[in-house]
């Protein structure tokens, strides 16, 4: 009996051992759950959902202040809190201060990103060159490549993978490639490959132009694109990581070509073209010009079409387009008169994303690195639309300097404009804010981190000799 007893007790205290365990995990849970999702508890006791907020910065390690209340914790780091209006600063020795105004929505995630500028900034001398025709940084921010003199039929090619020792060498253009070499000829350098090893060059002879392909491993892997192909070629772009596949604007059409001789092939996707721009290896968008009226479009590989996605009349001024990707959706912008349409899944839906404006007019419209801001510019004046927070931003570049330059501004990194116009150096966010100055540049050559970010590569003036000079200013205090 009394055995009976103490396992009908042991049996007690174990089941409401199990049970106090179970409701503990499961209270974990929804305490856990209640947490993640923003949830807080207001000052009458009801529950309340704000939003998460990642804090990251480069260098990490700055100290964090939320409307005035400096937190526990430092970058790279994230705190929930409450929705509404907040301020943050993000704070680190020895650099400039970081500060950002935003409304925090119900269950909203979001990133801030403060790239941390020194407090005082050491620009030294690189290399010094006689002239400066173009440049051109590579994507894997590792190499430089320069013409100096226009009418040289060579570049020079400095290697930054060593940030602090940076070495120049020179890569010839063989005269089989380009043929006639006057003194008014100008070689340009239009864009590296993804992978960082080839090159397109312009050589203007007089009216006529030719396409190069050169190769920085090899100069004797040169190929003369418009005279292996019979093309009379006005733009021009890699496809992929290698050098031998292009999508080329030839006599209004765009051509998909390959000048590897094993497969050698032509293909035509598009005429009456005038503009294009292509992203990654199967998407362009477009603008064809017509007696009956301008189009814009877009062209899947993937799905072997290309397909209208908007109509205009002949007379609209300012057609313009940009395609993108982001989380795994295709945008494509279409800018006309002062309004710029965004457009999501071009191929498919075409459901129109968003609207914002610029009241001067586009010039150039483009999307950030990321694929999450669109700009529209034209000259001093700058509208960027944010995909992901859906707000728009209107602004003149920071002192509203004359802008003289044939192309648009460049993105530093996802969140980051860089400006030399005026001949400074000034990085500035999305939004116009945190506008910091670095030094003094000549205007309208590549602007570039270093692969780590611990250099800025830009062009400036040697003081005593007036003549150009590629220079490095440190951005990250050691």
């Amino acid at each position: 009996m009394h055995n009976r007893k103490q396992r009908q007790r042991d049996l007690a205290k174990r089941t409401l051992t199990y049970t106090a365990m179970t409701a503990s995990v499961i209270l974990l849970v929804v305490v856990s759950l209640f947490l993640v999702l923003g949830y807080s508890v207001d000052q009458k006791g009801k529950p309340e959902q704000g939003g998460l907020v990642q804090f990251r910065s480069f260098p990490t390690g700055a100290s964090v202040g939320i409307d005035g209340a400096k937190q526990s914790f430092t970058t790279n780091d994230k705190k929930n809190a409450s929705a509404g209006y907040h301020n943050v600063t993000m704070e680190l020795k020895q650099y400039r201060g970081w500060a950002k105004n935003f409304n925090l929505g119900s269950g909203e995630l979001l990133w801030l990103n403060a790239l941390l500028i020194p407090k005082h900034i050491a620009t030294n001398e690189v290399q010094a060159f006689d002239q400066l025709t173009s440049t051109k940084i590579a994507p894997n921010k590792k190499w430089i490549a320069i013409v100096e003199k226009p009418n040289e039929p060579k570049l020079k090619l400095v290697d930054v993978d060593d940030e602090k020792k940076p070495k120049t060498t020179e890569l010839g253009i063989p005269e089989i490639v380009a043929k006639s070499n006057g003194p008014g000829d100008v070689f340009k350098i239009v864009e590296w490959n993804f992978g960082s090893r080839y090159m397109l060059v312009t050589h203007t002879s007089g009216a006529k132009t030719e396409w190069l392909r050169l190769d920085r491993s090899d100069p004797n892997n040169a190929r003369n694109v418009s005279v292996l192909k019979n093309l009379n070629i006005s733009d021009a772009h890699f496809v992929g990581d290698g050098g031998n596949v292009l999508f080329v604007l030839s006599d209004g059409v765009v051509k998909k070509i390959d000048i590897s001789g094993a497969n050698d092939t032509t293909k035509s996707i598009v005429d009456n073209v005038r503009e294009f721009e292509q992203y990654k290896d199967d998407r362009i968008g477009y603008v064809t010009s017509r007696p009956t009226g301008q189009t814009v479009g877009f062209y899947d590989e993937s799905a072997s079409k290309a397909v209208e996605v908007k109509a205009f009349k002949p007379e609209q001024t300012n057609v313009h387009t940009a395609i993108s990707n982001y989380f795994n959706d295709d945008y494509q912008a279409v800018s006309y008169g002062t309004k710029i349409e965004i457009i999501k899944d071009p191929i498919g839906t075409k459901k129109l994303f968003a609207k914002f404006e610029i009241p001067s007019g586009t010039r150039w419209l483009y999307f950030s690195n990321s694929g999450r801001f669109v700009v529209a510019q034209n000259g001093s004046n700058m509208s960027v639309y944010d995909l992901e927070r859906r707000q728009n931003f209107q602004f003149t570049l920071p002192n509203n300097p004359a802008y003289n330059l044939d192309h648009h501004l460049k993105w530093l990194d996802d969140f980051h404009l860089i400006s030399d116009v005026g001949g400074t150096i000034t990085i500035f966010e999305y939004d116009n804010t945190n506008i910091e100055t670095i030094s003094s540049a000549v205007e309208g050559y590549d602007i570039s981190l270093s692969d780590n970010g611990k250099r800025l590569f830009s062009f400036g003036t040697n003081s005593a000799t007036s003549k150009p000079v590629l220079q490095s200013s440190v951005m990250v205090v050691e």
